[in-house]
């Protein structure tokens, strides 16, 4: 997805493919609560980057996974 300087993606997601059931997309480099906030205005579902976390190691992600929240990622979404 290409991003403008100010930070806000300048593509729509991909259109769904002929079969008629969408492709999921992915928004890679989310850094800012803004793109977040456009992203979603897009319908994309899905993100990766900064906004979300760092960059980890395997032992950092294990432990993150062992105490990931779902109400703590549905907060990040509702705050943005």
């Amino acid at each position: 997805m290409a991003l403008a300087t100010d930070h806000a993606p300048t593509h729509a997601p991909a259109a769904p493919q002929p079969s008629g059931a969408a492709s999921p997309v992915i928004a890679e480099g989310t850094e800012v609560p803004a793109q977040l906030r456009r992203l979603r205005s897009l319908g994309c579902e899905f993100g990766q980057g900064h906004l979300f976390s760092p960059a980890l190691s395997a032992g950092d992600m294990t432990t993150l996974l062992a105490c990931w929240s779902p109400a703590e990622i549905v907060e990040l979404f509702t705050a943005a």
